[in-house]
């Protein structure tokens, strides 16, 4: 694996956050991905925490999607944010699909033993859009002078 993304890897996995980062206070930051790094400020941290909490409540849910299932879609939105955010601080922002494909394998390995469906429902058009929107927002954000 790349350097950048092990790194990036290693920051996104490091969160210690217990409910969405919408949610999350770290310090003085009201709404926090609770990660160390240095280049993300605690107003960047607050818009994406904001964004992706937003984005994820515009999403389609189906009727027969339980709230774990759903969380898994905001789990993974989030983390994908969060190191397209990072990976391209880190100048590797060629790397942002690889990344994102290592997020959703592990979102899927984390949750395996809890949702049986966890690859379907990461799998969905709508999911898919969403991981589109965290992906490109997170990046455009950390391209900000």
């Amino acid at each position: 694996m790349n350097e950048t993304l092990k790194k990036t890897m290693e920051i996104i996995f490091s969160s210690e956050r217990s409910m969405p980062a919408h949610f999350s206070s770290n310090g003085e930051r009201t709404q926090s991905f609770c990660v160390d790094f240095e280049p993300l400020s605690a107003e960047d941290d607050y818009e994406m925490a904001s964004d992706v909490w937003h984005a994820y409540t515009e999403l389609p849910r189906g009727p027969a999607m339980t709230d774990l299932e759903s969380y898994l879609i905001l789990r993974c939105g989030e983390d994908i944010m969060l190191g397209a955010y990072v990976i391209t601080k880190l100048g590797g922002e060629k790397l942002i699909d690889e990344m994102k494909g290592y997020v959703i394998d592990d979102t899927i390995e984390s949750f395996s033993d809890k949702v049986d469906r966890a690859q379907d429902i990461l799998s969905t058009e709508a999911a898919g859009k969403y991981f589109e929107y965290c992906s490109k927002t997170g990046f455009e954000l950390a391209s900000r002078c």
